[in-house]
């Protein structure tokens, strides 16, 4: 079990005391990223539902295939209500036949069948839905989307452990990659060498963690470089080339390795050899948004506010125009999270929530200037927990 039965349990009982304000009976999550932070279970391949059910009051129910059943007992032991469904009956037990059957018993076992039931209304398909409205005609279905990622917005100690480990692991990267720049190396060189630089550091420090991410093992060691013609393509580069890294190239790297889950996110762009003016001028203006955002990032600011704060340095600097996208997201077991540094997002910043930043700019004939630092909210502002060179890069 990745953490202890008592931090999962007091993640239950935060998202309870959310459910009974919303006036919510039963809450069904099946996103992989809400079930696992619910019950601590990685089903690993998700071509069958897997359900999490909450009441107001008790313990949570696992409803899943009957092939993951021994795997959810070993990684979830905490979990004693373990539902399973199979088309077929053997050695002697007799399963519902599918995953919507086994819900709706187990909602029935909890006296929650037709009452207000929360689902994640803003991730689930249209055709999941109706099924959800077919299987269950007088329940009344709520979205419960915003409930489950205001709780799992705010991390505890345990995550911001395996979360700066992560990041770690990503500013050795970093520095492998700073090498392989400098020695005018391919594309595939930075690629390799940086992710065998990720499992170096995973083996010499965090050996405890294990490499993974939700869905599949694969999305655990993800890293990606684009320089010259691809860095002119606005992101991040997932097929690094055989072509060699040339002065005036940018040359944009990122890091998002996943520890049990958990993601840590690095991003520099470095300019190599005779610079662009241009260019020059966007990476200044980069890093002046960044510092910017990083001195509102504490609890009380809004995070449009920071959104506003960078876009505000890119007018000045009269370099709108290539803004491609907001100033950053929380990260955590997802690498995208709520609440979003962006335009619109009037959610306050609280302790111990995580920030990916990222202000970026990019032209067509140029490239872009994209770094990226993971930090935490702290009492009084926020905490650097990537740490690799912030500044101007050239090498």
């Amino acid at each position: 079990m990745l953490f202890s039965e008592a931090n999962y349990r007091s993640r239950v009982r935060r998202i309870q005391a959310e459910m009974a304000k919303s006036s919510i009976d039963a809450l069904v999550l099946e996103r992989p990223e809400s079930s696992f932070y619910v019950t601590g279970y990685n089903a690993i391949i998700y071509s069958r539902p897997v359900y999490a059910v909450l009441t107001q009051n008790g313990d949570p129910i696992l409803v899943l295939p009957y092939l993951r059943e021994a795997h959810a007992k070993d990684e979830s032991p905490w979990v004693k209500d373990i539902r399973t469904y199979f088309e077929f009956s053997v050695l002697g037990r007799t399963f519902y036949k599918d995953a919507l059957s086994s819900l709706k018993a187990a909602l029935d076992d909890r006296s929650v069948l037709g009452k207000t039931v929360g689902i994640e209304m803003d991730h689930v398909s249209a055709s999941s839905y109706a099924r959800f409205q077919r299987s269950f005609p007088n329940a009344n279905f709520v979205n419960a989307s915003t409930l489950i990622d205001s709780v799992k917005s705010i991390k505890d100690p345990d995550e911001i452990e395996v979360i700066r480990a992560a990041c770690k692991i990503s500013n050795a990267a970093m520095e492998r990659s700073s090498e392989v720049i400098k020695r005018r190396g391919t594309e595939r060189d930075l690629f390799l060498e940086a992710t065998l630089a990720i499992i170096d550091e995973w083996k010499r420090e965090y050996s405890n963690f294990y490499f993974s991410g939700l869905h599949h093992e694969t999305h655990a060691f993800h890293a990606s470089v684009s320089s010259g013609p691809q860095h002119q393509l606005h992101y991040g580069s997932h097929k690094p080339t055989d072509r060699r890294i040339q002065d005036g190239d940018g040359v944009t790297v990122i890091f998002t390795p996943s520890l049990c889950c958990y993601h840590g996110e690095l991003e520099r762009t470095f300019l190599v050899g005779k610079l662009n003016d241009i260019h020059v001028k966007m990476f200044k203006a980069v890093l002046e948004a960044r510092e910017r955002a990083f001195g509102l990032i504490k609890p009380g600011t809004r995070c449009s506010q920071i959104d506003e704060a960078a876009r505000t340095v890119f007018k000045e600097h009269g370099l709108a125009d290539y803004i491609r996208h907001r100033s950053g997201h929380s990260i955590g077991i997802e690498l995208h999270e709520h609440p979003l540094l962006g335009e619109g997002d009037s959610t306050t910043i609280e302790q111990n929530m995580v920030f990916a930043v990222e202000p970026g700019l990019y032209r067509d004939d140029v490239g872009g200037v994209r770094h990226s630092d993971t930090v935490l909210v702290t009492s009084q502002g926020c905490e650097f927990l990537t740490e690799y060179d912030r500044g101007y890069l050239t090498r």
